[in-house]
C-alpha cells in the first residue's frame, strides 16, 4: 500500500511537473480554443434542447387542457340533469330518465363516459317507504349493500341501463371514497369527483371514479315531502380511466405517454408499456372537481437534433488535441526532474519505514530493560527486610544504642528501592500508551469503578459513585488505568485533616463520557496545576517513596492518545476536581480512520 501511494504521489507531482514547463502562453492558446469549442457546441446543444422541450411541453399542456375541456363538457350533461329534474315538481319516473339521457345521445357526444344515473338521498327512516316506491317498475329493487350510516345514496335510474344494471340500487354511502365525495358536493353544492374507486360494472383491477352533481329542495321542489334547502340527490355518472383518456385523448395521434395519478394513486399508466428512459419527462398538476390530478408525460419523439453541436465539439477538439500534442513535445525535458522527484518519494518512504521499526525496537528495548532493571530493586528490597529480621535478634538495648543508626540507613535503602521500581514501572507504562489499537466493550459502571479500585488501600466509604450512565461502551484497560491513577494520586496526597472522601461522578453527552473526581484533599495551588501533569513531577517531599512523579502524566497521556481530555481545578474552600472528557467509539473511531 505505500508503494502504491508513492506511486499515485509520483505520477501527480510528474503530470504537475510536465505541465508547469509550458509557457503562459501556451497554456493560453490551449485554454482559450478549448473553451471557444466547448461554448460553442454546448451553446448549440442547448439550443436543439430547448427546442426540442418546448414542443413536447407544449404537446403536454394541450393534452391537460382537452382532458380539462372534456371534464367541463360532462359537468355540462351533469346540469343539464339537474335543470330536468327541477323542471317538473314531482321526482322523475324510469321512463323519464331514461328519455332525458337518450336525447344527450351520450355514446357519441360524451366519449369516455359510462352513463348517467340518478341517486337519492333518504333518511333510514324512509328505506321501507323508498323500497315499496321503487319497486313498482323493478320489484327486485333493494339498496345495498348494508351499512350503518343513517344517511343513504342508493341510485335509482342509470342510463345506458343495459351495461350499468349492476349498479341501479348501489347506496354511495356504503364506502368511505364515494360517502365523502357526496358530503362534500352537498356542503359546497358543486360538482365533485371521487378518489379513484372499482366501479361495480368494470372489471377488478380497473380504476374509475365518480362525478357528482348535488341537487337540493329550493323553490318547485315542495312535493318531494322536504324542507327548503334539504339535499335530495345527484346527478352521477360513472368514469373508466382508460376508456375516459383513450375516447377523450385517441392513441394514435399522440406521441407521449401519459401516467395519471391522484394523490399517489396512479390511475392511468402508459409508462409501464416503454420502462427505458425517455428523453423528455415533464409534470403538471391540476384540481379536478375537489381532488388534485398529476399529469406524468414522457417521449422519445422529441429528441433534440444535436448533430451540429457535435461537429463542432469533434472539430474543436481535433484541433485542441493537435495543440497539445505540440506542447507536450516540448515538456518531455522534464522526464529528469520528474525521475529525481520520484527517488526523493522512495527515500522519503524507506526513511519512515526504518523510524517505524526503530520506534517498535525502542518499546521492547524499554520492556525488557524495566525487567532487568526492576529484579535486582526487588532483591535490594529482600535484603532490607533481612537485615531488620537479623536487627530484630540482638537485644533491643543494643539495637537502641549501636544499630538504631543501621535501622535507619536500612529503611532509607528500601524507600530509595521501592521509589526506583515505581519510576520504572511509570516509565514503562508511559511508553507502552496508545501501541495497542483500542478495544471498546460494553461495561457497567460499577463493575468499572470496583475494577479502578483494586490493589488501592481506600478507607471504608472512602469512595462514593454517582452515576447518571448505567453501561458505558469504552476501552476498559485504559480508563481504567486512568482512574486508578486519578484515584492513587488522591489518596497519596491526603493530608489526613479530614477523613478521606473523594467522589466519583459518571455523566454523558452526544459525543463524550465524562468522569469527575472530587476529592477534599489540600488541592493544587493555581500555580501549580499546569506542573501537575508535568513527568517526574510531585508536589510532595521527595523523600515520599510513593510518589513516582508519572501518575497524572500517565493519566494525561491515555486520555489524549484516545482523542480525550483532562483538566484539573480547586474546589472552592479544599480538595481537587479532576475532569476527564473519553470521546465515545463512534468518534473515536471516525478519528481514527480519518488519522
Amino acid at each position: 500500500m505505500a508503494q502504491a501511494h508513492v506511486g499515485e504521489t509520483t505520477a501527480g507531482g510528474a503530470t504537475f511537473t510536465r505541465a508547469s514547463r509550458l509557457s503562459a502562453l501556451h497554456w493560453s492558446v490551449l485554454c482559450v480554443a478549448l473553451v471557444v469549442t466547448v461554448t460553442a457546441s454546448w451553446l448549440s446543444r442547448q439550443e436543439a434542447q430547448a427546442n426540442a422541450e418546448n414542443q413536447f411541453v407544449g404537446a403536454a399542456e394541450r393534452i391537460v387542457q382537452q382532458v380539462q375541456f372534456r371534464m367541463a363538457k360532462y359537468e355540462t350533461a351533469m346540469r343539464a340533469g339537474v335543470a330536468a329534474i327541477h323542471a317538473t315538481p314531482v321526482r322523475p319516473t324510469r321512463g323519464q330518465w331514461k328519455a332525458f339521457a337518450s336525447r344527450l345521445a351520450i355514446d357519441e357526444t360524451y366519449p369516455g363516459i359510462a352513463g348517467i344515473g340518478l341517486s337519492l338521498a333518504i333518511d333510514r327512516s324512509q328505506l321501507e317507504s323508498h323500497i315499496l316506491e321503487f319497486a313498482v317498475d323493478r320489484p327486485e329493487y333493494r339498496p345495498y349493500p348494508n351499512h350503518n350510516r343513517e344517511l343513504l345514496f342508493p341510485i335509482v335510474f342509470v342510463e345506458p341501463e343495459a351495461r350499468n344494471s349492476v349498479a341501479i340500487g348501489l347506496d354511495l354511502a356504503h364506502e368511505p371514497r364515494r360517502f365523502r365525495a357526496a358530503q362534500q358536493a352537498r356542503s359546497t353544492g358543486q360538482t365533485q369527483i371521487t378518489a379513484p374507486i372499482q366501479l361495480v360494472a368494470d372489471q377488478p383491477g380497473q380504476a374509475g371514479f365518480l362525478l357528482l352533481t348535488p341537487f337540493f329542495n329550493r323553490d318547485i321542489m315542495s312535493k318531494w315531502d322536504a324542507s327548503e334547502g334539504d339535499l335530495l340527490g345527484f346527478v352521477c355518472a360513472p368514469f373508466n380511466i382508460d376508456e375516459l383518456l383513450v375516447g377523450v385523448l385517441g392513441q394514435e395521434s399522440r406521441n407521449v405517454a401519459i401516467r395519471l395519478s391522484d394523490s399517489d394513486e396512479i390511475l392511468f399508466d402508459e409508462w409501464s408499456d416503454n420502462p427505458t428512459k425517455a428523453e423528455q419527462t415533464t409534470s403538471i398538476s391540476i384540481p379536478i372537481f375537489g381532488r388534485q390530478w398529476q399529469f406524468d408525460f414522457r417521449s422519445d419523439d422529441y429528441a433534440a437534433a444535436t448533430q451540429t453541436s457535435t461537429a463542432i465539439l469533434a472539430l474543436g477538439l481535433a484541433i485542441d488535441g493537435i495543440l497539445l500534442l505540440m506542447f507536450v513535445s516540448m515538456a518531455r525535458v522534464n522526464r529528469r526532474a520528474v525521475a529525481h522527484i520520484e527517488a526523493v518519494n522512495m527515500a522519503h518512504h524507506s526513511l519512515s519505514s526504518a523510524l517505524s521499526e526503530a520506534n517498535a525496537q525502542l518499546g521492547e528495548f524499554a520492556h525488557a530493560a524495566s525487567q532487568q532493571l526492576r529484579a535486582p530493586l526487588r532483591g535490594i528490597v529482600g535484603l532490607t527486610e533481612w537485615i531488620r529480621e537479623d536487627i530484630a535478634a540482638v537485644p533491643q538495648i543494643q539495637v537502641t544504642n549501636q544499630l538504631l543508626p543501621t535501622l535507619e540507613h536500612v529503611d532509607t535503602i528500601r524507600k530509595r528501592a521501592r521509589r526506583m521500581d515505581s519510576l520504572i514501572h511509570g516509565i514503562l507504562c508511559y511508553a507502552e500508551v496508545g501501541s495497542q489499537p483500542q478495544a471498546p466493550e460494553a461495561v457497567k459502571a460499577t463493575a468499572l469503578c470496583d475494577a479502578s479500585c483494586e490493589n488501592i488501600d481506600l478507607p471504608d466509604g472512602a469512595l462514593i459513585i454517582n452515576s447518571e450512565v448505567e453501561t458505558l461502551k469504552i476501552d476498559q484497560s485504559r480508563i481504567i488505568q486512568v482512574l486508578r491513577e486519578l484515584i492513587d494520586n488522591s489518596l497519596r496526597h491526603h493530608d489526613n485533616i479530614d477523613p478521606l472522601r473523594i467522589e466519583l461522578r459518571i455523566t454523558e453527552d452526544e459525543l463524550h463520557y465524562e468522569f469527575m473526581l472530587s476529592d477534599n484533599g489540600p488541592g493544587i495551588e493555581a500555580t501549580h496545576v499546569e506542573a501537575a501533569f508535568q513527568s517526574f513531577t510531585s508536589l510532595r517531599p521527595p523523600e515520599d517513596t510513593r510518589m513516582s512523579g508519572l501518575g497524572l502524566t500517565l493519566a494525561k497521556k491515555i486520555t489524549e492518545s484516545v482523542g480525550g481530555s483532562i483538566s484539573i481545578t480547586n474546589a472552592q474552600t479544599r480538595g481537587t476536581r479532576v475532569i476527564v472528557r473519553w470521546p465515545k467509539p463512534v468518534l473515536t473511531e471516525d478519528r481514527e480512520a480519518a488519522a
